[in-house]
């Protein structure tokens, strides 16, 4: 938006009033300026005030606003053409008043062609007036007003709607009195269509309050379903000086499959029906026209144009796990067999994949076994170790069965048709046929008083026992020659000094490599003797030799090793990876699991410069996830991923980002053509922005320099609201996304938790803190240039506790907002009535058993993951189609949810649990 802020404040010649007569303090000299009973005249159409009738409205002025596209340079002049149709008096034009109007431009867009303007009003007289209208009239063009107060069919004028909208002044002063030399600003948001001359009139009752309803306000509505028949209660406050209306109706045909139907009268000003859709109409929103007369000028009606919302379905809910077996895979140890690849997963058992299309792995089927430590494949036989070893038939993958067990105890590895364990120091199982499988050795090691012995590796006849001291918090290494297995004894031992589990060893062609926080050491195996260490490569991962290279897992990365000469060993290429990474090899290819980031594979061709050419995700570390359009878009470690989850049974990562890699990301949003990421790279977070319309990785269409640190974004109406915990809220014009551009920022006391936005209003959960009572704050966006807090609900405002929750959580829906809110073990919603937001107010609050961590809203259902409600981990459901009467429906059950993100893309939730990305059918 290009929002030159101009500041042209432009005072017009224009008489408001009357100027030029003598006056005393109480009547004009000249009644007949401001008779009561004013005659309307005017040739008007359709269902315009079409006669001559008798009101006490007073036309002060009607005007003509042109503005220069170049400058924004306001002009007003009288509109002699339209005046001759209405008894607008000589004495209201200049040079009678001189400085009665002010126009002041704050901004315009030129692609939306809307105009910012504040229009301030002096009454220059003696005089009260009452209910002071500015009118701007429509026209054929599509002009309008953005914030309209309500509508008048009074004084319109050929061309546009038989009704124009209005903005009242003086609002804030008892009975709406414009009191002499007052002055009173209106902003005016004026949706131009065409740079053409604005007609502008200025309205007013004397002696007293207009006699028709002077305002229409607070529409309401409860579900409408797209379904035909169904029904849902419409209400509104209707307004009176006299206390007299005695019409009401509502036209939205499309609906109703009627003109119009009729309100009945509730209590004190309300008005309310059932709405019936009697047509069927399909989900989405309806222009609805309110109307409203009363008895005491039934010729003069006041309008208001409000939606009237359809929903899709309320649908039964019937809740099914379809979480697809892979989608959480977090590869641990890996091997290959032929033309498959098995991963271990110490959460979710052995996976099995299809490497036939050696770069394109094809998931097969899963093995359930919990808390996997180890695994070997060969000749059909997989050796899978848990504490103890379980032997599987895995020929085919397809039809794995369990043979034996071997209640061995701790980690084991394979070698060669024996099976080495660490139980009682370092055992030898003869595994070679399986039905006959026996000792057939234990090598009694040198340990210490508080010794854990928690790995074991084998390779080219040795077996090395990774042993940790619990008391001096030290490692060693257990060399044991084992070569045959008969005869092994240990060679020797080697301390570590490290002081966590983060090591491997392994002996690979007659050297014993020990990786530690502390390096990279090479020892001779028959002597320990050192002969170099390599201090570059630190961690605790996997080491293989893979023909004649030693690749390295450190914490971050692999490195190729080149050791010709062991005494002098060579880093020749490196490998991207992840935490505890494990290697395994199909010919020109190397798979490498970085646990909970997931699994990559490289072209190893040269060894040198590995080349990477795909990566299968995992989605165990999930930060925040959202869902639109058949993708889900998840925060996982240092990545955004996609999947294409249409249809869902073949669902599939897309692709990560790689150009967000080594960003700190914060969280994300999506639409159904764009997704939006705030990200930080320095000292300051970006909005940045992509098109998700294509198949493959999305693309980058802008990045936009924030101004703080922030965590949650929400998008409306092509806006983008971000907040902070410490940096308040900052609004982004996004429409159209190529030239997205931060426009302000509003500072709040307390920073922000979580943001949601509903028709220029934005909802933020404000979490609070020792000194600060958090709650929800309602701000107006409505001038996205100037948001102001219109409305504050403290948490302590909630008549049924008066406790300082802290607000986590935000949702809204046309007249409702949801406020998530915990304190210690509990949870507690909020239901705010939003449909007026500056009068927003509690309307019922439910007590949950479980702290709230997110809130999702969808098809009139409120779903809330939580950790502990009535005791059960996952997400709790909530029936909110009557939000007075919300109640609890079930809850889906799961392990691990303290601090659950959670989307919906109906029928379909998303959640990042215990165990990774989780996904539910609703119903």
């Amino acid at each position: 938006m290009t929002a030159s802020r101009l500041r042209l404040t432009i005072f017009i010649a224009v008489t408001i009033f009357f100027t030029g007569c003598s006056l005393n303090s109480t009547l004009p000299s000249e009644p007949d300026i401001f008779e009561s009973n004013t005659s309307l005249t005017g040739t008007l159409q359709d269902n315009r005030v079409s006669e001559t009738v008798e009101s006490n409205h007073t036309l002060w002025g009607i005007f003509q606003i042109s503005i220069d596209p170049e400058t924004l340079q306001p002009s007003v002049s009288p509109n002699r053409e339209l005046m001759t149709h209405y008894d607008v008096k000589n004495l209201l034009l200049p040079p009678a008043c001189n400085d009665c109007m002010a126009i002041q431009i704050n901004s315009y867009d030129p692609l939306k062609k809307i105009i910012d303007a504040d229009i301030t009003l002096r009454n220059p007289s003696l005089l009260n007036g009452y209910d002071v209208r500015g009118i701007l009239f429509t026209d054929d063009s599509g002009r309008t007003l953005l914030n309209a107060d309500d509508w008048t069919n009074l004084f319109d004028i050929p061309g546009g709607e038989d009704i124009n909208p209005f903005r009242t002044y003086a609002k804030s002063e008892q009975s709406r009195i414009f009191a002499p030399d007052a002055e009173h600003t209106e902003n005016f948001l004026i949706d131009m269509a065409q740079i053409t001359p604005v007609q502008f009139a200025v309205d007013a009752s004397w002696p007293g309050n207009c006699k028709e309803p002077y305002e229409i306000d607070q529409f309401t509505q409860s579900p409408i379903y797209q379904d035909p028949g169904s029904s849902g209660q419409v209400s509104v406050y209707v307004y009176d000086w006299m206390f007299d209306v005695d019409e009401v109706t509502l036209s939205v045909p499309d609906i109703s499959g009627t003109e119009f139907v009729n309100l009945d009268y509730f209590s004190d000003s309300v008005w309310s029906t059932e709405l019936v859709n009697v047509t069927g109409a399909p989900p989405g929103k309806y222009e609805a026209l309110i109307t409203a007369g009363s008895e005491d000028d039934e010729n003069i009606e006041l309008f208001d144009k409000v939606d009237v919302t359809i929903s899709g379905p309320h649908p039964a809910l019937n809740i099914t796990d379809i979480t697809p077996l892979w989608l959480n895979f977090t590869p641990g140890k890996l091997c290959v067999d032929g033309n498959y690849l098995y991963t271990t997963s110490s959460r979710d058992g052995v996976h099995i994949w299809d490497i036939t299309i050696q770069d394109e792995p094809v998931w097969v089927t899963k093995i359930d076994l919990p808390q996997l430590i180890d695994i070997h494949v060969e000749n059909g036989l997989a050796y899978i170790n848990n504490g103890h070893t379980h032997i599987y038939d895995v020929d085919p993958p397809e039809d794995a069965t369990l043979l034996k067990t071997l209640s061995i105890g701790s980690a084991s590895d394979y070698e060669n048709g024996y099976v080495y364990s660490t139980a009682g120091g370092c055992t030898i199982w003869d595994v070679d046929p399986w039905e006959t499988a026996h000792i057939v050795n234990t090598v009694n090691l040198e340990f210490d008083q508080f010794h854990v012995s928690y790995g074991l590796s084998v390779g080219d006849g040795y077996v090395c026992v990774l042993d940790y001291d619990s008391y001096i918090g030290d490692n060693v290494v257990h060399v044991v020659d084992v070569d045959p297995p008969e005869l092994a004894h240990e060679v020797f031992i080697q301390d570590f000094y490290s002081t966590s589990f983060n090591h491997f060893a392994r002996v690979c062609n007659g050297l014993a490599y020990m990786c530690s926080i502390y390096g990279l050491k090479i020892y001779e195996a028959s002597t320990g003797n050192l002969l170099s260490t390599v201090e570059e490569i630190t961690g605790g991962g996997e080491i293989k030799s893979i023909d004649g290279y030693v690749y390295v897992a450190g914490y971050s990365d692999v490195s190729v090793l080149d050791v010709t000469d062991p005494e002098e060993p060579l880093i020749i290429g490196e490998m991207q990876s992840g935490k505890h990474t494990l290697v395994a090899r199909s010919e020109n290819y190397l798979y490498v699991s970085g646990q909970q980031e997931g699994l990559r594979i490289y072209d190893y061709e040269p060894p040198g410069e590995p080349n990477l050419v795909n990566f299968i995700y995992s989605t165990y570390q999930i930060s925040d996830l959202a869902a639109a359009n058949g993708k889900v878009f998840t925060i996982t470690g240092d990545f955004v991923t996609v999947a294409d989850v249409d249809p869902l049974e073949g669902i599939e990562y897309v692709s990560n980002f790689p150009a967000l890699y080594h960003l700190t990301l914060k969280t994300l949003c999506a639409t159904d053509s764009y997704l939006y990421v705030v990200s930080a790279l320095s000292d300051n977070d970006k909005l940045r922005i992509y098109d998700t319309t294509s198949s493959d990785l999305p693309e980058e269409i802008i990045a936009v320099d924030t101004h703080g640190d922030h965590n949650a974004i929400t998008v409306d109406d092509g806006y983008a609201y971000i907040i902070g915990k410490e940096d308040g809220l900052e609004i982004f014009d996004i429409d159209p996304p190529e030239t997205a551009h931060y426009i302000t920022s509003l500072e709040l006391e307390n920073g922000g938790y979580d943001v949601d936005a509903m028709n220029g209003y934005i909802y933020v959960a404000d979490y609070g803190n020792d000194e600060i009572i958090g709650g929800l704050q309602i701000i107006d966006a409505t001038n996205p240039s100037s948001p102001f807090i219109v409305k504050t609900i403290a948490n302590e405002d909630d008549p049924s506790d008066e406790l300082n929750w802290r607000t986590e959580g935000v949702e809204v829906d046309e007249s409702y907002a949801y406020v998530g809110c915990s304190l210690y073990q509990d949870g507690r919603i909020r239901i705010i009535d939003i449909s007026s937001p500056e009068d927003a107010y509690i309307v019922n609050s439910v007590l949950t058993e479980g702290e709230i961590t997110e809130m999702c809203l969808s098809n009139d259902y409120l779903f809330v993951p939580h950790n502990s409600i009535f005791n059960d981990d996952g997400i709790a459901i909530f029936d909110v189609s009557d939000p007075l009467n919300v109640f609890y429906t079930q809850n889906i059950e799961f392990y691990g949810c303290t601090s659950c993100k959670m989307a919906v893309d109906a029928p379909y939730a998303y959640v990042n649990s215990g165990r990774g990305m989780e996904v539910f059918r609703l119903w």
